[in-house]
């Protein structure tokens, strides 16, 4: 018992740390990838909010993967930190076209495990008395299982490419970090940083409003990627 409390002390200004940095740095994510996504992009100042917008979500991403690991049933947070975390580095990636094979094998091998993981904890909790699993139904799991096997598809395209065209790494740039931001954004707005919000704004329904939102502009932007490019490269994942 006497361990389990001094444990408990101990975690304590870890948690507290892990918790200033995830907020912090996820508020500040949120801010600039608002700016990303409206600027013109290429432009001088998406190319700095880009770069605000990736570092800040990788590190509030990274210490909440620690807080789920912390506590208890949150490993579907955690999962979805990886997936995060993983969306904008292959994301920065693509942005960049100097990313070699090794890096692409790596990400595929990311993403394939995450896949793998979440239609399995799909399975198993479809299947428990209770219906979920690590405290949730098969339905969060599906949907980031989903984005989780698009981006292994994508990856598998890109193995066996080698080398993609421009509006192709632009494609794949654009989804994947907007997607990181709807994960972030959906972390907030609807999920467990909802609480921050007084009832009223909770109750209003507002916060449901940026996730669509963030889908909208991104489809937006895929689609003027791919008209500006058509007819001469195929649509990339």
């Amino acid at each position: 018992m006497s361990g389990g409390r001094r444990g408990q002390q101990k975690r304590g200004p870890q948690m507290l740390a892990l918790t200033v940095i995830h907020i912090l740095f996820g508020t500040i994510s949120i801010v600039a990838g608002a700016s990303a996504m409206v600027l013109k992009k290429g432009a001088k100042l998406h190319r700095l909010s880009g770069r605000v917008f990736a570092v800040s979500l990788v590190l509030s991403s990274v210490a909440g993967c620690c807080l789920a690991l912390i506590v208890d049933d949150q490993f579907l947070a955690f999962l979805a930190g990886v997936l995060t975390v993983y969306l904008v580095g292959s994301g920065v990636l693509a942005a960049a076209g100097r990313a070699g094979q090794r890096s692409h094998l790596a990400m595929f091998a990311i993403a394939s495990t995450l896949t793998g993981a979440m239609f399995w904890l799909a399975w198993e909790a479809s299947r428990a008395e209770a219906g979920t699993m690590l405290g949730y139904g098969p339905g969060p799991y599906i949907f980031l299982g989903a984005i989780c096997l698009i981006a292994t598809l994508g990856d598998v395209r890109t193995l066996i490419a080698r080398t993609l065209g421009p509006a192709d790494r632009l494609s794949r740039h654009l989804w994947r970090m907007s997607f990181g931001f709807f994960i972030a954004a959906g972390s907030l707005f609807t999920g467990p940083g909802a609480s921050a919000f007084p009832q009223s704004v909770r109750e209003s329904g507002v916060l449901s409003l940026p996730e669509p939102l963030i889908l909208l502009l991104m489809i937006f932007w895929l689609i003027r990627v791919r008209w500006r490019s058509a007819p001469r490269t195929a649509p990339s994942i």
